[in-house]
């Protein structure tokens, strides 16, 4: 890896905001919400190429992760605002939204709430990741049947059936 000092090529506002939002990475990595937003701002500005060669060399020195890594945190602070904003409680850790950090905001939203109803208010990244794979597994309108036809669908589904399809018809 390289440092390499590029003088003059960010404006006085750039180099600002650069100086700040790296502090920000540097000194919060536990607040990983801003943390992921301050690397956006810094990946999507090119900010890192006052000192670095590259994105990944940049990653590595400042937080000894690799560019795909920081992606990744990035996403996960994306997906804990996605929380916030539908009013849920977010998560306080990266880990936990790992698993769902690409999937669209309401599939975000929708995890995230299902996950804190079947498992508490601080569900692990690993019950977000099952919950998620359960959602997926069943489609949306498998579970929207009323209660008339969910009993419906599973007496006629069983061995009773013939038996309850004859006293229904008159037929007992």
């Amino acid at each position: 890896m390289s440092i390499q000092v590029v003088e003059g090529t960010l404006s006085a506002q750039d180099q600002a905001d650069y100086q700040e939002l790296d502090t920000v990475v540097r000194e919060g990595m536990g607040a990983f919400i801003r943390v992921g937003e301050a690397l956006l701002v810094i990946r999507e500005r090119n900010l890192w190429a006052v000192e670095f060669d590259s994105w990944d060399d940049y990653c590595l020195a400042r937080l000894d992760r690799t560019g795909r890594r920081s992606n990744q945190m990035i996403a996960a602070s994306h997906a804990a605002r996605v929380i916030e904003s539908a009013g849920a409680i977010p998560p306080s850790n990266e880990n936990q939204v790992r698993s769902i950090a690409g999937k669209s905001d309401q599939d975000i939203a929708n995890t995230w709430q299902s996950a804190v109803d079947a498992y508490g208010s601080s569900p692990t990244g690993e019950q977000v990741a099952n919950t998620s794979e359960r959602l997926e597994e069943s489609p949306p309108g498998d579970d929207d049947d009323s209660p008339d036809e969910t009993v419906r669908r599973l007496v006629y589904g069983s061995k009773l059936s013939p038996i309850i399809q004859k006293m229904t018809t008159g037929e007992l």
